[in-house]
This record gives structure tokens, C-alpha cells and sequence, in this order.
């Protein structure tokens, strides 16, 4: 009785999401179908349309989860489009710096377009063409660093004997030290053993979906490494070798206890966008689908925060994922869909879930009968 009344009362709220559910799903499976990444597609249409339905039915306004939502989805299409051209499997430390340099330079040069610094309307035409082109090159500079790091990581994974073994070792490291934030035994050991395995796992499924996981865990080692080195010469100057390698380890940690957010999140996006590049076309769909999360994680944010015009835009998801931004209320939007409003929740993700999936099945089969067609003429025409 308890949930007809909840279905009752929800479903005007539900049925507002699931026009935008069904084009989603559409959409992805548009893009699957015609990359021929099946799975990828259904996988992450139910991750994408299972987090929108959940806080779209919570939510008192959804027009900030929409617009992050969509903004999210252009940032990564732009981007992933824009590394097509270079995008192929990693085979080599070597072939993966150079690749994840490449990478992270064409990543970091989109960044830099889109957030340019803006010129006064009374400035010089030299100087609105300095702040352009320096916008540009300070971004492509900056990304080519993080993603020199993370093509060498995911270089180093692709000629081990055994990749998910490096891969896992890779997670573990990484883990441990997100794990170290609580500052307790339990959770760096839960944090090194739950993404080491995930870690594995993608290195063993591999594709696009093993891209972006290996990608995020490549990228984290370059602020890592980073606090690291420094800690390291200081330990060096001060108290000698010992020092060295006792500052070395606690850097990451500390950087991480004292609030790493404006530091690893935007490793986290160049290291993605270098993962799933090398994964070859299927970036299409994912790194669009991991960047509308994103982007509808921070209108919930703002909702949270009670934003009176709660609008994420393009701009807004680079500035504060690429350029650093204060911590983000990430355990007070979990609590949000699994105190309280859980069966809501639950409902509204159900509702959705099916839609976009019937949706995605769709476009799969649009985008196989799409992708056919091409084929058939270009081959008419050669």
C-alpha cells in the first residue's frame, strides 16, 4: 500500500524525466550501433539514466541536472571528437608517453577554447588574440603534463607480461591513498583492494569501458607523483635519504587529507579523456556519458547548495573539473537517494531505466541500419 501511494504521488514527477530518458537512450545507442559498441552502449545508458532518474524524482527542480547533463555530454563529444584522428590502441612506455603527450595536448587545447580568458572590448586587437592564444597554450601545456604521465602509466600496463597484474598494482596505489583521506587502516586497505580489483578486471575486459576506468587511474598518479617528488627534495634537503622516502610517501596522502579536489580532479578528466582515446571509437559514447555524469553531479550540487538559477553550463563543468574548485558535497548528494528519499528514489530510477534502455535498444538498431548504409555507399562510390 505504502509504495502505490509513493507510485501515485511520484509519478507526475517521473513522467516529466522520461521524454528526456527515452532521447538519452536513443542517443547512446544511436552512437553504439553505429560504432559497433553494443555493450558499451547498454552499459552506460543504465549508469547515466539509473543517477538522472534517481535525483530527477528527488530533486525539487531538475533543470540544473538537465543542463549539466547535456553541457556534460557536448564537453565530452567535442572532446572525443577532437582526438579521433589520433585515437588507436597504446603498444609501448614509449608509444603510450608519446600518445597520452598527444593525448592531453589536443585535451588541454579544447580546455583552453572553451574557458579562454576574456578580453575588455577597449583592449587592443594583439591583446585579445595574446589572451586567446595564451589561454590556449597554458591549457595544452598544462594537459600534455598530466597526460604524458598517464599515457607512460597505461604505456607500462600494455607491455607488462601480464597487464591486469601492473593495471592492479596501478589501482592499488591509488586506492590506498583515496583511502587514506579517512585517515584510518580499514578504509586504505578497502579503497587499495576495491579499485586494484576494478582496475583488473578493466585491464582483462578491456575496450572502452576499460579506457576510461585505467584512464581516471592513470591520470591520478600525475598529482600524486607531483607532491611526491616535492616531498621527496624536501625530505632530501633537510634530513637526508631516509626522509627523502618517508616524505615521498606521506606527500599524497597529506595532499589528499588537506583537500585534493582543485588538484586530482582535473589529472582524473586529462587521464580519462588519454584512456578512453586509446580505446579507439568507442570514446565516442563514453567519454560523452562519464562527462554528462559530471555534469549532472554538479546541478545536483548546486541544487543542494540551493542555487536560486541552478544552470551548468559548458564553461561552468571545465572551470570547476579542469581549473580546481573548492570540495564538493559529494556525501551529502549520496545521502540525498539513500536516506530518506531512497524509495523515491528507487522509483523514479526504475521508470527511467526502462525507458532509456527501450530507447537504447532502438538507437542501436538505428545505428547499425546507419552505419550499413555508409558502408554500402562509400563502397558504390569507390
Amino acid at each position: 500500500m505504502h509504495v502505490q501511494l509513493l507510485m501515485e504521488k511520484s509519478w507526475p514527477k517521473v513522467k516529466s524525466g522520461l521524454l528526456y530518458s527515452g532521447l538519452i537512450g536513443l542517443f547512446l545507442g544511436g552512437i553504439g550501433g553505429g560504432v559497433d559498441e553494443i555493450w558499451a552502449a547498454i552499459i552506460s545508458t543504465a549508469v547515466l539514466i539509473s543517477i538522472f532518474g534517481a535525483y530527477n524524482q528527488t530533486l525539487k527542480r531538475n533543470n540544473g541536472i538537465l543542463s549539466g547533463l547535456i553541457a556534460g555530454g557536448l564537453v565530452g563529444l567535442l572532446v572525443s571528437l577532437a582526438g579521433l584522428p589520433i585515437s588507436r590502441n597504446i603498444n609501448g612506455i614509449l608509444d603510450g608517453a608519446l600518445f597520452g603527450l598527444l593525448s592531453g595536448i589536443i585535451a588541454g587545447g579544447v580546455i583552453g577554447v572553451i574557458t579562454h580568458a576574456r578580453p575588455h572590448e577597449e583592449d587592443p586587437l594583439l591583446t585579445k588574440i595574446f589572451l586567446i592564444v595564451g589561454s590556449i597554450g597554458l591549457g595544452a601545456f598544462l594537459g600534455g603534463g598530466v597526460g604524458f604521465i598517464a599515457g607512460t602509466v597505461l604505456g607500462l600496463i600494455s607491455v607488462s607480461w601480464h597487464g591486469s597484474i601492473v593495471a592492479a598494482l596501478a589501482g592499488g596505489i591509488v586506492g590506498g591513498y583515496l583511502g587514506s583521506y579517512y585517515e584510518k587502516l580499514q578504509w586504505i586497505l578497502l579503497g587499495a583492494s576495491v579499485i586494484a580489483l576494478a582496475t583488473a578486471l578493466s585491464s582483462l575486459i578491456g575496450g572502452a569501458l576499460a579506457g576510461l576506468v585505467l584512464g581516471i587511474i592513470s591520470g591520478s598518479f600525475a598529482p600524486m607523483l607531483f607532491v611526491a617528488l616535492i616531498g621527496a627534495y624536501g625530505g632530501l634537503a633537510s634530513r637526508g635519504l631516509v626522509a627523502m622516502a618517508v616524505e615521498a610517501l606521506e606527500a599524497p596522502s597529506e595532499m589528499l587529507i588537506q583537500g585534493a579536489v582543485p588538484f586530482l580532479v582535473p589529472a582524473m578528466m586529462v587521464g580519462m579523456m588519454v584512456g578512453t582515446a586509446a580505446s579507439g571509437v568507442g570514446s565516442l559514447l563514453v567519454l560523452p556519458t562519464a562527462l554528462a555524469v559530471v555534469g549532472l553531479a554538479l546541478g545536483v550540487f548546486g541544487e543542494l547548495e540551493g542555487k536560486h538559477n541552478n544552470q551548468v553550463t559548458v564553461r561552468t563543468i571545465v572551470e570547476m573539473t579542469m581549473m580546481g574548485t573548492e570540495e564538493w558535497p559529494i556525501r551529502q548528494a549520496i545521502r540525498h537517494v539513500t536516506g530518506p528519499n531512497h524509495l523515491e528514489a528507487l522509483v523514479g530510477m526504475g521508470a527511467n531505466l526502462l525507458v532509456g534502455l527501450f530507447g537504447s535498444v532502438l538507437g542501436i538498431m538505428l545505428g547499425m541500419q546507419i552505419s550499413q548504409l555508409v558502408v554500402r555507399l562509400i563502397g558504390s562510390m569507390s
